[in-house]
């Protein structure tokens, strides 16, 4: 018989670790629990990275690929927590940031609203004024004059205000300009009378505005020793007359004989005079006696109508009061 020898055979099975698995887990665990806590969460920031990678290169072995994919959930899980956190604190902060400056905004633009019915100003009554005055009432209102405008005017007297723009009544705010328009009166008036001797037409007024006019309307007489004429009064006063700013016409009418226009030239006066053959300055200032005495601007504007009338009448006024009276009232009237 031979002899049969029985070999035992040892089979060695080794089970197939994860390690990849086991730290993805751990790591997924510790990025979670810590990640919670505030201020130091973001520190996990690579805890959460390594548990994902350990947890995806798990997955591909085929032992604990539940322990993979739960550490890969808790890595993946960690970061979108932290993440959707801040979003969502941002979030709340931005609109928070948007509240506060639409307020603000609102704040701002009620104050501005109050500052601006506050400051709402408006355009005075100044037609008739003159300018100083106009400017006073604008200053106390807080508007200023941007610019002042001269035209002419026949209803309102030189010098004086015509109109605003804007308009008075308007509301404006404080601070805003206004142009003032100022009267320089009419126009020039036409005096055409004629000269004494030749009889052509002299324009007296020659277009100056300003200037005063003295024009006494007589009727020649021989002067008396107790009452000189009153041109003469005059004449021998006609420089205070050029410093006063006052020029000096004499008008006889149509009628004059040719003997009184020859007495006339023989006295020498200074003073022009002129014939009022068409009876034009007669016929405007409706003279009933003579000598008649107005005083008048260049645009037709009477002084003073005292000047006119009685009180040069010769039997209640003297010629030597003639001149006096003359510059009192111009002076007082301009």
């Amino acid at each position: 018989m031979s002899r049969q020898e029985n070999t035992a055979q040892t089979v060695i099975v080794q089970k197939e670790s994860n390690g990849s698995a086991v730290t993805a887990l751990v790591l997924g665990i510790i990025g979670v629990v810590i990640g919670f806590i505030p201020y130091i969460g973001w520190l996990m920031a690579p805890v959460w990275l390594l548990a994902i990678i350990f947890g995806a290169i798990g997955m591909r072995k085929k032992y604990k690929r539940g322990m993979s994919l739960t550490g890969l959930i808790l890595g993946i899980l960690g970061a979108v927590y932290k993440i959707g956190f801040w979003i969502v604190a941002a979030g709340g902060l931005l609109a928070a940031l948007s509240s506060t400056g639409d307020m603000t905004s609102a704040t701002n633009n009620a104050n501005t609203s109050s500052h601006e019915q506050q400051s709402v100003s408006t355009i005075p009554s100044v037609k008739g004024d003159n300018i100083d005055l106009a400017k006073s009432k604008f200053e106390e209102n807080g508007i200023e004059v941007d610019e002042i405008v001269k035209i002419e005017d026949e209803s309102i007297p030189e010098g004086q205000v015509i109109k605003t723009d804007p308009k008075e009544g308007t509301e404006v705010k404080a601070g805003s300009k206004v142009v003032i328009y100022q009267s320089t009166g009419g126009p020039a008036k036409k005096l055409i009378l004629k000269d004494i001797d030749t009889e052509e037409d002299v324009d007296i007024i020659k277009g100056r505005k300003k200037q005063i006019f003295v024009y006494v309307y007589f009727a020649y007489s021989e002067p008396k020793p107790d009452n000189p004429h009153v041109m003469d009064e005059i004449n021998k006063n006609i420089d205070t007359f050029k410093k006063a700013g006052i020029e000096v016409i004499g008008i006889i009418d149509q009628s004059t004989s040719y003997e009184n226009k020859q007495l006339i030239k023989s006295r020498n006066w200074q003073i022009p005079v002129y014939l009022d053959k068409d009876e034009v300055y007669f016929k405007e200032h409706d003279i009933f006696f003579t000598p008649d005495i107005s005083v008048e601007d260049g645009t037709g504007n009477i002084i003073t109508d005292a000047l006119n009338g009685d009180d040069f009448f010769f039997e209640t006024v003297k010629a030597e009061d003639v001149v006096n009276e003359i510059l009192d009232k111009v002076k007082i009237n301009n």
